[in-house]
């Protein structure tokens, strides 16, 4: 935003991220967040060949931008069930579907959890020629991939920095769409939409006021 049963990959346990990633608070003083106000568990999944890296670096940002607590749970490792062989790409429909049901089988600890998705692959919809994530208003899940986030894929040096601000600026983004929000007009907010890179670039990692006082409401 193939066709072996990922089924077969059940998301078997919770792993809490290392302490060396300060993300269920304890004696830490909560985090400010500069993203917007709602106390949320998220859930991260990698999706087939994503590097662990990623999970960390965006279990970290999405602590400190939102105040956001993660844990991760096991990996998917079969995609091909989502496999659109004639693009070589992945229906990310599919793969939301996916984690939707494991969704339906998770235990919090507290409220209601989310669940989000990284991958490494090129996700698309059959309407559109790609997509950075998907997620559906108001749903428990959210699938993003940073396949096309790398400045490796548009033939320039690698930036890691820039790789991992674009990584949690989608995170945030479809986890907002899982909070209700839509699409916003303002163009530096984070609920901008992003259909090229560099759209994804002109936006900050914060809600708008609009979209904050959203997320405020009971």
């Amino acid at each position: 935003m193939g066709k072996v049963d990922g089924r077969k990959n059940g998301l078997l346990g919770l792993d809490w991220l290392p302490p060396a990633f300060p993300l269920m608070g304890g004696e830490e003083e909560a985090a400010q967040p500069a993203a917007g106000r709602q106390s949320l568990e998220v859930h991260l999944i990698a999706l087939g060949t994503t590097p662990p890296e990623w999970l960390a670096a965006l279990a970290a940002g999405l602590r400190h931008a939102a105040g956001w607590d993660c844990a991760r749970r096991s990996e998917v490792k079969d995609l091909s069930f989502a496999l659109l062989a004639s693009r070589g790409q992945f229906y990310s429909t599919a793969i939301l579907a996916r984690l939707e049901e494991e969704h339906a089988r998770l235990k919090s600890w507290r409220g209601r959890p989310l669940v989000l998705g990284v991958a490494d692959v090129d996700l698309s919809l059959p309407i559109f020629t790609f997509v950075f994530g998907e997620a559906r208003d108001n749903g428990p899940c959210a699938v993003i991939s940073g396949h096309r986030l790398r400045q490796e894929f548009y033939g320039l040096p690698p930036d890691r920095p820039l790789f991992e601000e674009r990584l949690l600026k989608m995170a945030v983004h479809e986890l907002g769409h899982t909070l209700g929000l839509r699409h916003c007009a303002g163009y530096r907010c984070v609920m901008a939409t992003s259909y090229s890179i560099e759209r994804l670039d002109l936006k900050s990692l914060e809600f708008c006021a609009a979209c904050k006082a959203q997320l405020a409401s009971p």
